[in-house]
């Protein structure tokens, strides 16, 4: 009895601290939404800037984020569309995410939505600087360079190194 006891307990324990991540994500989903909602009561014409910035600091709330924004704001079909937009750019990867939530709170305004989302498809945000892209090649940082900072100098060869063939004088099969 003892065991089933101690395994229950354990089996409690792990439950508690598996709930204590998700309790701590629906708190930053609330904050950011509740954000939301009071910077769009203090400036309706902001909403668009409100929603890029908040879904690049919380993007796994962009959804709960578009939808408070677009109630709060009681968007036309056309600020629907720019929100969504606006999200998407923020948060590429849950353009489906985004596209579900605001159909959610504006079902009405599909045409307007599909329109933003090939609009976006179009013009693409061109890709940030990767920190572990080579030096000098559109990331920052780094020394330049080949390599770094090197007490050798450089040696630069633009030439491929091209071995060639050995000559062949008898074609025919080897001698027996």
């Amino acid at each position: 009895m003892k065991k089933y006891a101690h395994t229950s307990l354990v089996a409690a324990a792990f439950a508690v601290i598996s709930l204590v991540p998700s309790a701590l994500a629906q708190t930053d989903t609330q904050t950011s939404v509740q954000n939301v909602v009071n910077a769009i009561a203090a400036d309706k014409s902001k909403v668009v800037e409100i929603v890029s910035e908040e879904s690049k600091k919380n993007p796994e709330a962009v959804g709960e984020i578009v939808k408070a924004a677009i109630m709060a704001s009681e968007a036309s079909k056309e600020l629907v569309a720019l929100i969504v937009e606006a999200a998407a750019r923020a948060v590429p990867d849950s353009v489906n995410l985004i596209v579900q939530f605001a159909l959610s709170v504006a079902p009405d305004a599909i045409v307007e939505i599909n329109a933003a989302i090939a609009n976006l498809q179009a013009n693409p945000t061109p890709p940030q600087s990767n920190p572990l892209d080579f030096p000098n090649e559109g990331g920052e940082g780094g020394q330049g360079g080949n390599g770094g900072n090197s007490l050798l100098p450089d040696i630069v060869t633009d030439a491929p190194v091209v071995n060639d063939p050995p000559v062949v004088t008898n074609p025919g099969p080897p001698p027996a």
